[in-house]
């Protein structure tokens, strides 16, 4: 996860539908001017609001309440009734004071289960797409829950559709804090994780959402009815980042061949590759990556070897190698 984002997770419940409605348009007006903010949206699921944001910082985070207090609260339009904070240790000691004023629950990150793809801030916005789920967890087993976590963040980072992935912990409570560029990347990331059986021996589901614009949830109902999630659907809301060229950067090889446990041997064919791409040697490498690909076979199963063997082909005709992926 990025060294320093910060979340906020804030639920209201709507008294006053047309009210409300106005007062929220107003808010993300308000917050479009912060240039620490990453993304800042608002979901509904029936009565209840839930604002969806996400800040560079924890200075960000003080910046947005800041500006939204000179800008007027929900009056009796909608009452807040329940807020947390999520994030680094090092960033969340700074909003204690802050989050104590609101009755806010803070949530620690876990800086070795997790991952964020760069982001690149920019000074436009767009409207609001990105999906999010919500998963929280009573930690029954934290012992038992440390490698499992790690293996769903390990698995979700390969997928081209996720954004960032990662667990937040306050006391006993678990949660899993990640975003997807669509509903077609939650479909995948939910089947690449289905197999991930061992999260049910330390943890017990408390509650799952589904997060994003109508256009998408609509894609997701079926597989919400199915785990029992709740959907929020998107009102109102922008994005600062460039989520697509974060997602759409390709698997380098070399990361492949960690998941395949076995780096040293792919290591050495990248810098032959690389040399016989400038001499034209075609048949010659080909010939490389058959043996490289029985060896795979030998030490991995077929599954690993013409997988691999397929991607390594699809760059090939591509006449190009991964950069920065030879040290």
């Amino acid at each position: 996860m990025a060294s320093s984002l910060c979340t906020i997770h804030a639920y209201f419940q709507v008294l006053d539908e047309a009210v409300a409605g106005r007062i929220l348009q107003d808010f993300v007006e308000h917050t479009k001017d912060e240039s620490g903010c990453l993304w800042y949206a608002w979901d509904r699921s029936g009565d209840k609001l839930f604002c969806n944001e996400a800040y560079e910082d924890a200075q960000a985070v003080l910046t947005h309440m800041e500006n939204l207090g000179k800008a007027g609260t929900f009056k009796d339009a909608a009452k807040l009734t329940q807020i947390e904070f999520h994030g680094p240790a090092v960033e969340l000691e700074k909003l204690r004071s802050a989050a104590e004023a609101v009755n806010g629950r803070l949530f620690t990150e876990d800086g070795g289960a997790g991952f964020m793809h760069p982001l690149t801030p920019s000074a436009n916005v767009e409207p609001a797409s990105l999906c999010t789920l919500h998963a929280y967890y009573d930690l029954t087993d934290e012992g038992k829950a440390e490698p499992v976590l790690g293996d769903l963040a390990t698995r979700t980072k390969s997928e081209r559709g996720c954004v960032y992935h990662g667990w937040t912990k306050a006391g006993n409570t678990l949660f899993c804090r990640e975003g997807y560029l669509d509903s077609d990347a939650v479909l995948a990331h939910l089947n690449n994780v289905a197999s991930c059986t061992g999260l049910a021996d330390c943890t017990r589901l408390r509650c799952l959402e589904l997060h994003g614009p109508p256009s998408q949830l609509a894609k997701l109902q079926g597989i919400a009815q199915q785990m029992g999630a709740e959907c929020y659907e998107r009102q109102e809301g922008f994005q600062r980042v460039a989520l697509a060229s974060a997602v759409n950067a390709r698997p380098t090889l070399l990361a492949v061949a960690r998941r395949s446990g076995g780096v040293e041997p792919w290591r050495q064919l990248f810098r032959a590759l690389t040399a016989l791409k400038y001499v034209g040697l075609a048949g010659l490498s080909l010939t490389l990556l058959t043996r490289l690909a029985r060896r795979t076979q030998r030490r991995n199963g077929w599954n690993v070897a013409v997988a691999s063997l397929m991607l390594l082909l699809g760059h090939l005709a591509e006449r190009k190698l991964p950069s920065g992926e030879m040290s």
